[in-house]
């Protein structure tokens, strides 16, 4: 089976300036060859602002037709989070997977950041997503998300779980050492592969990033990481080696099976 070739993109966002983002952005994804899937950070385009009425509109209309384009250009699925609006007239921090120049999926997160007084601007979504990409199951999560295991360990309607999990964040650096660890047990309990991707430098608020964005396997390992610097981060992924561990140590069958209400 043909490998899964990721390319996470740590990058530091002007702060609410969707323009200028996406055209630095636009510039460091031409230098990524031979991809499947690229992920950048949560708010890629405007950084954690909790004014979206600023620039909300326009970033739907250019992000998402950026991603849709960058899709087409790089031959790659595109997965980050915008601001958007919602039909219910109000804003959504909703995390696009994006392939062929269409939008195949989209997560709206579901856990507020309350300390930044999020859940008063952003409404919360409730409904676990589980893309399937090049035979892959991937479940798609936003930040704040990764910190609640149970919402985590959802399966499809199916009941597969997840083979990859995706956490897109603007994660601060003062509680950065709960992002590596937390990153390290949900691969561990999920016994899948756990991609994170962070954002680095200081946003329009003065809270410094710095960035740690990794890849760990079924096993909590650590693939590839990043420290504080801007970049890209590359692997090529196979899931006989993931069916291998969880059939010699079927752990997942042993879960607990539980429905949410919202």
């Amino acid at each position: 089976m043909k490998a899964l070739r990721l390319a996470l993109v740590q990058d530091c966002p002007l702060w609410e300036q969707p323009e200028a983002n996406l055209a630095r952005l636009e510039t460091r994804i031409r230098g990524i060859r031979h991809a499947d899937l690229i992920v950048l950070p949560e708010l890629f385009s405007t950084g954690f602002s909790m004014h979206p009425e600023r620039f909300g509109a326009v970033n739907e209309t250019l992000g998402l037709t950026w991603m849709q384009r960058m899709s087409l250009k790089t031959g790659a699925a595109l997965c980050g989070s915008l601001a958007v609006p919602d039909a219910e007239g109000g804003w959504r921090n909703r995390l696009y997977f994006v392939e062929g120049g269409s939008v195949t999926a989209y997560y709206d997160k579901r856990h507020s950041f309350g300390l930044a007084g999020e859940q008063r601007v952003y409404r919360s979504g409730n409904r676990y997503v589980q893309v399937r990409w090049r035979s892959w199951n991937i479940a798609l999560f936003v930040c704040y998300d990764l910190r609640f295991p149970a919402w985590c360990r959802q399966t499809d309607v199916a009941g597969t779980p997840a083979d990859m999990m995706v956490f897109v964040a603007n994660w601060p650096q003062k509680r950065i050492e709960a992002w590596t660890a937390l990153l390290r047990a949900r691969a561990i309990e999920n016994q899948c592969f756990v991609a994170g991707v962070n954002r680095v430098g200081p946003d329009g608020n003065d809270v410094a990033h710095n960035g740690q964005s990794a890849l760990v396997d079924y096993a909590g390992r650590t693939v590839v990481s990043l420290s504080e610097s801007e970049g890209v981060l590359r692997a090529a992924l196979s899931l006989e080696p993931l069916r291998a561990f969880r059939g010699a140590l079927p752990f997942l069958e042993d879960r607990d099976r539980f429905t949410f209400s919202t």
